[in-house]
């Protein structure tokens, strides 16, 4: 990170959610030049964006988790892609698995109609080889925030990331605004980046607590960010296929994740204003009308996949 040919061009920020590992002590034994933003009530990782965000002098803000580690020229070919796209808001790293540098992690985000997101690389949850495929500078629906360079001022056009999203979601919750907002998000595939996928989650979040997130988060950007004729038809089917997966992780006898998707739903009914207030700001600063973007959006159903829905089974 800090053997970037930007000079002195930069600071690097970290914030940090009252860990207890001891890493906060090591970075200030270390690298005594990083500036340390403590988060002493772990708001979660939205909270934690836009803390560093404000904190940021810079015009560009590179966003990464702390399970990535970075390969040399990831920064300044980010960079180049914002130079050749004037109206780029976000630009994502190619992710390569951190455990298997043939696999692909992230090539950016995709939507299908009905709001459901995955991604470029491992739509159905399996990583895909990396062949080639995805070595092409080009547009995608949203980015992944564990590597992604975003312009301060088109992020505080929109209020910064929603802190509603503790974790889950809340990247491609936030690219979406952007793109309604008519900036364009897109892939660097020259700028390498390789992420240990859900190791944090793994070790401070129990499975049942990703589960409530994906679930609660999903059904919130549905509500919030589509126009009203495609919120009539995605909101009822997302909430039907979340209802549905409860059902059948309860008939498998997984209790736990089961009443994690029935949480996540009663969320949103608990916090139905917010979503409601939150609905009107986006649709009333809206540019970019869902017809407009729906050439962006997977043609085919990540819902109905049976690839996608064999997935979520946990034995």
């Amino acid at each position: 990170m800090f053997n970037t040919k930007l000079g002195g061009r930069y600071e690097v920020l970290l914030v940090d959610g009252n860990s207890t590992d001891g890493s906060l002590e090591y970075v200030r034994e270390h690298y005594p030049q990083v500036n340390i933003i403590i988060d002493e009530t772990n708001q979660g990782h939205s909270a934690g964006i836009n803390m560093g965000l404000e904190a940021s002098q810079g015009r560009y803000i590179a966003l990464l988790d702390n399970d990535v580690v970075v390969e040399p020229g990831w920064l300044e070919n980010s960079l180049k892609t914002f130079q050749r796209h004037p109206r780029t808001a976000a630009v994502q790293c190619k992710l390569i698995s951190y455990f298997d540098h043939t696999k692909i992690d992230s090539a950016g985000g995709v939507m299908d109609q009905y709001g459901w997101f995955s991604e470029r690389g491992r739509l159905y949850g399996s990583p895909e080889e990396d062949r080639g495929q995805y070595d092409k500078e080009e547009p995608i629906f949203s980015g992944c925030s564990a590597a992604l360079i975003v312009d301060k001022k088109a992020l505080e056009e929109i209020d910064g990331f929603d802190e509603k999203f503790f974790i889950c979601y809340n990247d491609a919750d936030a690219c979406w605004r952007l793109r309604l907002q008519g900036y364009e998000i897109l892939f660097a595939p020259d700028a390498i980046v390789y992420h240990k996928r859900q190791e944090t989650f793994n070790k401070r979040l129990p499975k049942e607590g990703l589960v409530m997130h994906r679930a609660k988060n999903l059904i919130m950007m549905i509500m919030k960010n589509f126009e009203l004729k495609k919120l009539l038809f995605a909101l009822p089917l997302g909430v039907v296929s979340e209802l549905g997966l409860a059902t059948t992780w309860l008939l498998t006898g997984n209790l736990r994740p089961a009443g994690a998707v029935i949480k996540g739903l009663w969320w949103n009914l608990r916090h139905f204003p917010y979503i409601l207030r939150s609905r009107r700001i986006i649709q009333k600063r809206r540019q970019v009308s869902d017809v407009l973007l729906s050439p962006l959006m997977l043609k085919g159903s990540l819902l109905f996949s049976q690839k996608n829905l064999s997935r979520f089974l946990i034995r």
